[in-house]
């Protein structure tokens, strides 16, 4: 059986799924400015690779945001690594992997895979973890049907 998700409008961006709506109206709840889908990349022998977001962090900081709602997507996880990598021609500081809320992970940008909360990263960027808490929840409230607005 071939699962599908639902494509989500919001923001006037059509995203590609529900989860990824959902980490904007979180990045909108952070005061976190992003683009959605903004560039694609050649990664050579890996093929062709479109980050979902672009956030710019209140310090100046931009990063690569990937989101991925089944973390056993090899390719995926590995161009995103391949981009972590060449970030920094980029002028990114890296990729971020998320996931669900409960289990977001990233890559920092030196160290290889570090596996930390998405929370503990927020804190890393001055978001303490009762505002980081709200904005999940407002993620996770976040209702798309007949017009609703989250």
């Amino acid at each position: 059986m071939n699962i599908k998700t639902i494509e989500t409008v919001y923001k006037g961006y059509r995203f590609r799924s529900r989860l990824e709506a959902r980490w904007a109206v979180f990045f909108d709840a952070l005061g976190i400015d992003w683009k959605y889908e903004h560039e694609g990349y050649d990664l050579g022998k890996l093929g062709w690779y479109l980050p979902d977001f672009e956030i710019k962090l209140a310090n100046g900081d931009e990063w690569f945001v990937e989101v991925k709602g089944n973390m056993n997507d090899e390719l995926g996880i590995r161009k995103a690594i391949f981009l972590d990598n060449a970030s920094a021609q980029l002028r990114k500081i890296g990729v971020m992997m998320m996931s669900k809320f409960e289990h977001a992970y990233y890559f920092c940008d030196k160290d290889g895979p570090d596996f930390n909360k998405a929370w503990i990263d927020m804190m890393r960027f001055g978001i303490d973890l009762e505002t980081y808490n709200n904005a999940v929840d407002k993620a996770k409230q976040a209702r798309f049907e007949h017009g609703e607005k989250p």
